[in-house]
């Protein structure tokens, strides 16, 4: 199986349990934040958001307003993650269709069905591991999913090709 250890953990969040838990709620809890683990639904379905990617002590009071709101719609199945690939390393556009991925707070299983129907809907898209080797942007956003979501599934998608053809 393949693991995707933390490559960011101790830099851009903390590398322990108990202090990762800690800044996560103060994340929630300061005077930038949302105060409240879930928020009411802002309407009737909730597709997606879009949340930073840099070090919790600069974005998580931002970020957790985005968890805060996917959680008053309840816990999803499974979460698509897409962010930027600062490193250039690997495909274009990277998808893990297999493994884990391991964080302080333990790990969350990628969702291989889901992983496969996006790749054959979406030729661009390259399952490669490698690309996802040190990039903290999909990396930060999963210890805020277990927080409040715990046992869900995911998908991590990475894109180095990002120009409007690719969003597409």
């Amino acid at each position: 199986m393949r693991v995707r250890k933390p490559a960011v953990a101790g830099y851009f969040y903390p590398a322990e349990k108990e202090e990762l838990v800690k800044q996560i709620e103060w994340s929630i809890k300061h005077e930038l934040g949302p105060k409240a683990l879930q928020m009411p639904k802002l309407g009737e379905k909730a597709l997606g958001g879009v949340v930073p990617h840099a070090g919790y002590m600069y974005s998580g009071p931002v970020a957790a307003w985005l968890y805060s709101a996917l959680a008053g719609y309840g816990k999803p199945d499974v979460i698509i993650i897409i962010g930027p690939n600062h490193y250039g390393i690997g495909a274009p556009v990277a998808v893990m269709k297999s493994g884990v991925w391991e964080t302080p707070l333990g790990r969350v299983e990628v969702d291989g069905a889901l992983a496969e129907l996006i790749m054959r809907h979406y030729k661009g898209v390259e399952d490669d591991f490698y690309a996802f080797s040190k990039e903290h942007s999909v990396e930060v956003q999963i210890p805020f999913i277990q927080y409040y979501f715990g046992d869900v599934r995911i998908v991590p998608i990475v894109v180095w090709r990002q120009t409007l053809s690719t969003s597409r």
